[in-house]
Order: C-alpha cells, then structure tokens, then sequence
C-alpha cells in the first residue's frame, strides 16, 4: 500500500491542516477513533515541537527552506507507520532522557514530557539523520502502552 503524505510549512498554523489529514488518512483506511487520536496526538506533540524548537522561526540553514513532512501507511490492520520528517538542527529523541515521573510535578524541570509521550504511544520507532534531515519512523497501535509493558517484563493489568 502507498503512503499518503503531506508537506507542511514551518508554521503553527499548519497543525489544522496536518489533524484534517490525518482524520481523511483514518477514514479512508477505517482507522478506530482510538488509533487516529494516537496518531493525532503524537503529530501535534512533533509538529509543534519542530516548529517552536527544531526551526524557532527559521530553518537552521537559511539558504535552504524549511521542510516538514508527515507521511502516513497502514502496515497492517490495526497499525499505521508515520514517517515525520524535517530539515531542523539534528535531534535524536534516543538522546533525549526520560522525564523523571516520580517527582512531583513542579519538582520537575518544564519540557521533556513531549517526547516523552510521543515514544510512549507508539509502540516501536526508529530514528535516523539521513540527507541533512530526522527521520522519525513511528508504528502506532491502539494498544502501544501495552507492547511497552510487554517489553519491560510486565503484564498489563
């Protein structure tokens, strides 16, 4: 099956566009309602996340222009492969170090959470650098919590 993909600018006015899309991508490929507000809710944390941090406004290399894409496959029934791509400074969200849940929440330092929460709903990823751009390949499911815990040794309850 071919991937349905959208080109975005570096703007926060594009994240309506970017959550129309992925609800025609869920119709046309009969998405559940949980699965597309996974895939809705790990984009917004991205897009945003680039447009604020990974551009700041402009593209890190101003003689090339900003890129943003967001491509989106059904791998199989029940699971949605993401690409999400952008020309940014290099960011490996592998790098990123959890967030510290156990402290109280204005113990914590602000930010983090967001990436956090993106590796968290899907239930694997791969991040890669390839042509001066991240490439962060997401398979989501309805139950991606639930493959972690796998992971871990522990059984959901």
């Amino acid at each position: 099956m071919r991937a349905s993909s959208i080109r975005l600018r570096p703007v926060l006015d594009e994240l309506d566009r970017l959550q129309r899309f992925i609800r025609r991508f869920c119709e046309r490929h009969g998405v559940t309602e949980v699965l597309r507000n996974r895939l809705q809710l790990a984009c917004e944390e991205w897009f945003v996340n680039v447009v604020k941090h990974g551009f700041g406004g402009a593209a890190a290399d101003s003689s090339v222009p900003p890129r943003i894409t967001a491509s989106f496959k059904l791998t199989s029934p029940g699971e949605v492969m993401i690409r999400l791509a952008d020309n940014a400074p290099p960011f490996n969200p592998d790098d990123h170090p959890a967030p510290d849940l156990s402290l109280p929440a204005e113990q914590r330092p602000i930010g983090g959470l967001g990436v956090y929460l993106i590796l968290k709903l899907a239930s694997r990823h791969r991040y890669e650098r390839v042509d001066g751009r991240n490439e962060l390949t997401l398979y989501m499911t309805e139950n991606a919590h639930r493959d972690h815990e796998r992971e871990n040794g522990e059984e959901p309850t």
